[in-house]
């Protein structure tokens, strides 16, 4: 009897350390592509299944048997290791979407592990994004509400474009996460024009009160970069949230789109002490003659009070002069 109990009690334990298989199938999208379909499905099932081996074994990821690239691998290593997290459900069904590289399946929802220090959303979606030959690129955050994003596209170009700022927007957010400067580097243009802006108080020389100001400063990308180098450095945690995202081509460049969101900005130094604002950020886009490599000419930071005591303090592309990409 004894021996019977300790021999279910092995085979429970081997039955729990096994992979729980998580699947996903695409519900709309590729039907006149069945192999593609298949071959995307399966390599969504497997990453989605070793996150979760990864949480239970509080362990970094094993994405050796995933066909993903070398540098999505490496950039899903590091936000895994700066976020772990798991899928609750063990299926999915899912939309394929195109885009102008490839496709990508949006809204996969999971769960950051508990964390200290960390007070964001559990609950987060993720975008898993594929090369034209079903090969992954990227799995990064996504967006909660893309529809408003999409929502005015006038043509098949037109909204595989708009889907591939989304991913670039989606993965922009995640540079931040991840502390990326070479990302971050790679999507600008050499000769993108950067408004930064931060809050700060000072004392009211009356009444020595504290009163919120806000300072603007106009830079070139290497300006950019090294001041983003300095915030990296001296933070321990970045959180960067996007949301109320609205997107307008150019009237008469059907290469140039304007990405207008709200951004909430947090971070955290290693002392404990932090920082926040909110206010609108955009960016603007061009694409090639071929759609390959997307870049910002310009991006820009404004606060909550500028934008939203006259919405006509947002940028325009009437009052850039923004330079071809080269």
């Amino acid at each position: 009897m004894k021996r019977t109990l300790f021999l279910l009690f092995m085979l429970l334990l081997t039955l729990s350390s096994h992979s729980q298989t998580v699947t996903l199938s695409i519900n709309e999208g590729l039907n006149n592509k069945p192999t593609l379909k298949t071959n995307i499905e399966r390599e969504i099932g497997k990453l989605l299944t070793e996150f979760n081996n990864a949480a239970r074994n509080n362990r970094g990821l094993n994405l050796s048997g995933i066909n993903m690239t070398p540098n999505g691998k490496e950039d899903l290593k590091e936000m895994y290791d700066f976020l772990p997290f798991s899928c609750d459900d063990r299926h999915y069904s899912e939309r394929c979407i195109q885009t102008v590289t490839g496709y990508c399946v949006r809204g996969i929802l999971v769960t950051i592990k508990p964390m200290p220090d960390y007070t964001d959303e559990r609950e987060r979606e993720l975008t898993i994004s594929f090369a034209a030959d079903g090969q992954i690129t990227s799995a990064v955050f996504s967006f909660h509400d893309p529809k408003v994003f999409l929502g005015n596209a006038t043509e098949v170009k037109d909204v595989a474009r708009r889907n591939e700022i989304l991913n670039f927007t989606e993965n922009y957010r995640s540079y931040y996460d991840k502390k990326d400067i070479d990302m971050i580097d790679s999507v600008f243009s050499d000769d993108a024009i950067v408004i930064t802006g931060k809050v700060i108080y000072r004392k009211t020389p009356e009444f020595g009160r504290l009163v919120k100001d806000v300072e603007y400063k106009q830079q070139d990308k290497q300006q950019y970069l090294s001041h983003l180098r300095t915030i990296f450095k001296n933070n321990k945690y970045i959180r960067v949230q996007f949301k109320d995202i609205e997107v307008m081509r150019h009237p008469k460049r059907s290469d140039m789109y304007m990405v207008t969101l709200h951004q909430d900005w947090t971070s955290t130094k290693y002392n404990g002490s932090g920082y926040h604002d909110t206010g609108f950020v955009q960016l603007f886009w061009q694409f090639s003659d071929q759609d390959k490599n997307p870049q910002i000419l310009f991006r820009s930071w404004q606060s909550d009070e500028l934008v939203k005591s006259n919405k006509d303090n947002l940028f325009s592309f009437d009052d850039c002069n923004i330079p071809p990409v080269r």
